[in-house]
């Protein structure tokens, strides 16, 4: 580990930045799979709880415990899924539920696949190198899929001159700073 810390220290800040935004973008994409994984899998649990409890057994509860958590399985299925209200009779929910429960199933394998997918270091690869466009897309610009490649280019073109000059820059923001206070 030592070693690996040494050989990153010694190439430089613009390197060090491009070796730990790719572990960033990688982990990244694991970690929010893995997330997503997981709510789907409590989805899938209250499902279930519901559909093979007994309907007089602590049916109030698991009721509130199902659409309580229904907005985040309907985040998952989609708006073309069945809608659980508390107006729904027991045997109504349940059927929804049912219905809900095996769709949640194919979702859930779709995740798997997705997770498994998170592994291949490609894809952080390809997260870091799009990371401008990322930032673009929080201010509502969405550039063509044509231009992402310029665009992402540019952007790294601009943050390697800017870190080979970041003495100076520091050095003029200081002085402005001076000058204003």
């Amino acid at each position: 580990m030592e070693l690996i810390q040494h050989f990153i220290s010694d190439r430089g800040t613009v390197f060090q930045v491009f070796v730990y935004g790719l572990v960033i973008a990688y982990g990244y994409h694991i970690f929010i799979n893995l997330f997503q994984l997981f709510q789907i899998w409590k989805g899938m649990s209250r499902l279930k709880r519901f559909i093979y409890g007994n309907r007089n057994h602590f049916y109030r509860l698991k009721r509130q415990m199902l659409l309580s958590y229904f907005p985040i399985i309907s985040r998952y299925l989609g708006s073309y899924s069945d809608n659980l209200t508390y107006n729904d009779s027991y045997y109504q929910l349940r059927e929804k539920a049912i219905t809900m429960y095996k769709s949640m199933l194919s979702i859930r394998d779709y995740q798997k696949h997705e997770l498994r997918g998170s592994f291949n270091p490609i894809l952080g690869i390809k997260t870091f190198v799009t990371f401008p466009i990322v930032i673009l897309s929080w201010f509502g610009i969405r550039p063509k899929s044509k231009n992402s490649f310029l665009i992402s280019a540019i952007g790294w073109i601009i943050a390697y001159i800017l870190g080979m000059f970041e003495p100076e820059i520091k050095g003029l923001i200081i002085t402005l700073f001076k000058n204003l206070v």
